[in-house]
């Protein structure tokens, strides 16, 4: 039996999160010994009984002097778990969880092997802080390369991994896309939803859900929906929340598009919107993978995305299961829009080709290359075999 401690922080929203629960649930419990750590407890995704699960307790956001401090705590309170647990592997969910088990690893001593997971492409850089931008950076650069293994969930990041963090033993970069579990969305997809567009047939909605934050691009699909406006009656929810909701909802009312734009908030389950919209709208500037792209591919949704720098593309396999624009043309994303709206047949061509594509990413798949990993760096620690040897 290998332990394997997943360090996340928290299990409330955001893709990693999910993608945990997914491993946890799927993970061979026969051969693995899952322990759950994470900052706080917070948690919208479920796991499964009889896993041992630890709080550090700890709150981030502020200012970056507080975001340093929580980190501090955080990896010293880790640090005593390391020495409790005694785990062999140890997983990172992606951001700070990377840099906090990478350095109470160094702090507790021990064997433990670290394996870290990154899920994004420069998103720093869209925020308004320069200074955070730069801590961010020469962390990754300083700490990423004391991995043993890290997990890029596209090849995209892969790319970023080598190029911009300049991890430069390229055998510890291993790719694995994001679990994506098919039929639970599918299930969920048929609950009731009460919402009057969506009760009416006339008007086609187009959708979008994600976390509202600068990255995501959202002005940019308010500017091409208000295009799509200019060529047929439409309307548009969006599904989520975040620290640009404000901006959003200042831009919306700039526009006059109140009576037809609708923000609903965050849902705990957003498929049963997917199942019933018209067209999903990815306007992001920077990915990673873009997990919600290949939610709505399972629910049948066709869906037009920007072609940013990680994800989308590999998703969609380079515009064979949905459509891809620029990012930040407003002009083209409308178009694409525009496009799903009106062409039947593009439509049911799209949507075939996504329902094949999603199986790609069935947790089963996926899992089983996690479960590998664990097996191959397991192996390295038992032969004394430097890291990222070639094999």
């Amino acid at each position: 039996m290998h332990k394997v401690l997943f360090l996340s922080y928290d299990l409330k929203d955001g893709g990693s999160p999910q993608v945990l629960s997914i491993i946890l649930s799927h993970l061979d419990r026969d051969v693995f010994d899952p322990v759950l750590v994470t900052y706080s407890g917070a948690r919208v995704f479920p796991i499964p009984e009889g896993i041992t699960e630890r709080i550090l307790h700890v709150e981030g956001g502020g200012s970056l002097l507080r975001k340093l401090t929580t980190n501090l705590t955080a990896v010293l309170r880790l640090r005593r778990v390391l020495r409790l647990e005694k785990p062999e592997i140890t997983v990172g969910m992606g951001g700070m969880t990377n840099w906090g088990l990478i350095l109470a690893r160094m702090l507790a001593g021990g064997e433990t092997a670290v394996i870290i997971g990154e899920h994004g492409v420069n998103a720093a850089k869209y925020r308004s802080d320069r200074l955070t931008v730069s801590t961010i950076n020469i962390l990754s650069r300083i700490l990423y390369p004391q991995a043993d293994r890290i997990v890029a969930v596209s090849r995209g990041v892969q790319n970023y991994l080598t190029e911009d963090v300049k991890v430069r033993q390229t055998k510890k970069i291993v790719h694995i896309p994001n679990p994506v579990d098919i039929e639970r969305i599918r299930q969920l997809s048929w609950e009731p939803v009460d919402h009057p567009w969506l009760a009416r047939k006339d008007v086609p909605v187009v959708l979008w859900v994600g976390r509202i934050e600068p990255v995501k691009g959202l002005g940019n699909l308010i500017g091409a929906f208000d295009r799509v406006l200019g060529e047929t009656d439409a309307r548009l929810i969006l599904v989520g929340d975040g620290s640009a909701q404000n901006t959003i909802r200042d831009l919306v009312e700039l526009k006059g598009l109140k009576e037809k734009v609708d923000f609903v908030g965050f849902q705990s389950n957003p498929y049963r919107y997917m199942s019933r919209c018209s067209v999903f709208a990815f306007p992001s500037l920077s990915e990673g993978f873009g997990m919600v792209l290949v939610e709505a591919m399972a629910c049948g949704l066709p869906v037009v995305s920007t072609d940013c720098i990680a994800g989308p593309s590999e998703i969609l396999q380079n515009g064979r299961c949905g459509i891809l624009v620029p990012v930040g043309d407003e002009g083209a994303l409308a178009q694409g829009i525009l496009k799903l709206l009106t062409d039947t047949e593009l439509r049911n061509r799209l949507t075939s080709e996504a329902f094949r594509r999603v199986a790609d990413f069935e947790p089963a798949k996926v899992v089983a290359s996690y479960e590998q990993l664990f097996h191959e760096v397991c192996k390295d620690k038992a032969t004394g075999e430097p890291v990222g040897h070639a094999r």
